[in-house]
């Protein structure tokens, strides 16, 4: 399905990568419009409907178009964020693993780095 009634930027930015503009892509990009990292799990319980397969399928052609990047905790998960034009880290929750994006608290420090804070969330504590 095609949306030619509107140009949303989520439809434009997946045609300026050369991707076909399908609803699962377009609603596993609206996840990443938040400011955190998202799992294929975490997505499925957004869109109970939608196949996990079909959200891994399409979560690999969106990193593999750049739109997306994958992220993997210390705990070897693996989240999706939006390609950063900015370095950040991540904060995850011990509890529920929401992973959010947070500035980086380490000034002076080379951006090969990967900082993780474990912590409890907002609706977790």
């Amino acid at each position: 399905m095609i949306f030619m009634n509107h140009a949303c930027h989520i439809d434009l930015l997946m045609k300026e990568a050369g991707l076909r503009c399908t609803q699962d892509r377009h609603d596993l990009l609206s996840v990443f419009l938040s400011d955190r990292a998202w799992s294929a799990a975490h997505i499925a319980k957004e869109f109970p409907k939608k196949d996990l397969s079909t959200i891994y399928r399409n979560l690999q052609k969106l990193a593999h178009a750049g739109i997306i990047q994958a992220v993997h905790t210390h705990a070897d998960e693996e989240f999706f964020e939006r390609t950063a034009l900015t370095h950040h880290d991540h904060a995850v929750c011990q509890q529920c693993h929401r992973m959010e994006c947070i500035p980086c608290p380490v000034k002076k420090i080379g951006l090969t780095h990967l900082l993780e804070i474990q912590q409890l969330c907002e609706s977790c504590v």
